[in-house]
């Protein structure tokens, strides 16, 4: 191995430890921002346990919020978030009207 100043160090092996940095600049528009992981490993967007970001209305899945997530684990959270949504929809905050079904407003 080459260091930066010239210096040969010989190696048989070299273990380096990835930095894992979560795409997420289309987020920085809805006013999401990268968080600094808690291992030193990289940034992610943080969310509660079913996705839900610090903005309302905002849920992330995937390897955005587990930056060291595989595509189980990141399908699986895709579920738990879509579930979340849905669940989000049925039930609004009581400072919101929903819409009939039929998606008109009647007047």
């Amino acid at each position: 191995m080459h260091l930066r100043d010239g210096t040969l160090v010989a190696r048989q092996a070299l273990a380096v430890m990835p930095r894992f940095v979560a795409r997420s600049e289309v987020l920085a528009g809805l006013g999401l921002h990268s968080t600094a992981h808690p291992f030193g490993t990289g940034e992610f967007i943080a969310a509660d346990p079913r996705g839900l970001t610090e903005v309302p209305g905002v849920w992330v899945a995937a390897n955005i919020t587990g930056i060291t997530a595989q595509v189980v684990s990141s399908a699986a959270g895709g579920v738990v978030a879509a579930a979340a949504i849905n669940a989000d929809c049925r039930h609004p905050p009581r400072n919101t009207v929903a819409l009939p079904r039929s998606g008109r407003i009647s007047r």
